[in-house]
């Protein structure tokens, strides 16, 4: 259970109101900003202009995470939690974070002045001044609850996260459901399923929770409703799927399935009929996302070159229209290229390319790219330390003006 002090904060901010973050401010100019980090800190770049600037000089800097309205970005290193501004400039870090245990994870409440905070003893509470307010929850000591899919319902009234796989312990994973008008959570997990709930993501209009169960790679895709009642199957694969989550506009659901060892990309409607086809190949494909207007989605494919050896693999960006026709392939040399995303108004697409540099060096070579979302004007933005491989991480700015 929640504690008492953290009940009375949540009704407080309810009185008040929580901000609907569509109707947050900006101060930036800029629609279309992407920020990346390497060892010496967090970067921007603003796609419109092509110009850059550095937003912090701290190295090692890990889990950042921007609020939903773009004017802040939280991240820790190992001296600790920080909150930057971008458009003042200002960094400052969070004080008297007094809880026990290593922190394995941060995000943002939705009215952005509140920040969940994950260590080995459980999820808790505090303001942006790392003031302590309250425990969200205890997990079991065996998890390390998974911030990163931390994601609020459109509302900001509740929040759905996930325990990681628990493949180290045996165990499958779980999803956890919090609600603030009620200040308690519902937890879901293999006892009330048969087997562990996978990829649950919202419903844009945050009534429904899309996930997959997949009991012996035997998968089905259902909807639920966040209180955990009117379970429905939309659709029995019968092999491994993956849902890939609801169209921009929540007219649409795509997943991919496998078949003979290949993953193919299908959609059909929120309501799971009029399933087809929009891939059918040999080839694999994965990073999965949809366009800006929901009319086509993106993905990533190996169809050059040999899978199995590293000097020679491919992966090229390609995008579908929902239709299954119109399929076109946007970066026009090949190259290993991964994770592309789509910039707030779908204009532009980042993505990370690995280079092989040598065989001592292959996959340690990172370069971000950005280029127009038909694949021209394509440009280098920053070559990655081949010393810190993993340190790559990238995303667009939220805007909320433009994306809900």
């Amino acid at each position: 259970m929640v504690s008492a002090l953290f009940k009375w904060v949540v009704l407080t901010i309810l009185l008040l109101g929580v901000a609907p973050v569509c109707s947050q401010e900006t101060n930036s100019e800029s629609i279309n900003e992407l920020a990346f980090k390497d060892t010496s800190g967090i970067h921007i770049f603003d796609a419109d202009t092509g110009t850059q600037r550095i937003l912090t000089d701290m190295p090692d800097t890990w889990n950042p995470i921007w609020s939903s309205s773009g004017n802040q970005l939280l991240f820790s290193t190992e001296s600790g939690i920080y909150i930057s501004t971008p458009d003042s400039g200002d960094v400052r870090q969070i004080d008297d974070v007094g809880m026990a245990g290593r922190v394995v994870g941060i995000g943002w409440f939705p009215d952005e002045q509140h920040i969940i905070l994950a260590q080995d003893s459980g999820m808790y509470i505090v303001d942006t001044n790392g003031d302590y307010v309250g425990e969200l929850i205890a997990p079991n000591r065996e998890y390390h609850i998974a911030t990163r899919t931390l994601a609020w319902s459109s509302s900001g009234h509740q929040a759905l996260f996930t325990t990681d796989d628990g493949m180290a312990y045996g165990d499958a994973s779980e999803i956890y459901i919090f609600d603030v008008d009620s200040q308690d959570y519902l937890t879901l997990n293999q006892d009330d399923f048969g087997t562990g709930p996978e990829a649950p993501s919202w419903s844009p209009d945050g009534r429904q929770i899309l996930f997959a169960l997949c009991p012996d790679n035997d998968c089905s895709i259902y909807l639920m409703s966040p209180g955990g009642t009117n379970l429905r199957r939309l659709i029995a694969i019968g092999l491994h799927a993956q849902p890939l989550g609801w169209s921009p506009d929540g007219n649409l659901i795509a997943f991919a399935a496998e078949h003979e060892n290949v993953f193919d990309l299908y959609v059909m409607d929120a309501t799971g009929n009029n399933q087809h086809r929009l891939t059918n190949d040999e080839f694999w494909k994965g990073f999965f996302s949809w366009s800006v207007d929901s009319t086509s989605i993106m993905f990533v494919s190996e169809r050059e070159g040999d899978a199995w050896d590293a000097m020679t693999r491919t992966a090229n960006i390609y995008t579908v229209d929902i239709d299954g026709c119109n399929e076109q392939r946007l970066t026009a040399e090949s190259g290993l290229y991964g994770r592309p995303q789509y910039s707030p108004d779908g204009r532009y697409i980042a993505f990370i390319e690995i280079d092989r540099c040598d065989e001592a060096y292959w996959g340690r070579c990172n370069t971000l790219y950005i280029m127009n979302s038909d694949g021209s004007n394509l440009r280098e933005i920053y070559a990655f330390d081949p010393d810190n491989p993993y340190n790559t991480w990238f995303e667009w700015r939220p805007h909320p003006q433009v994306s809900s």
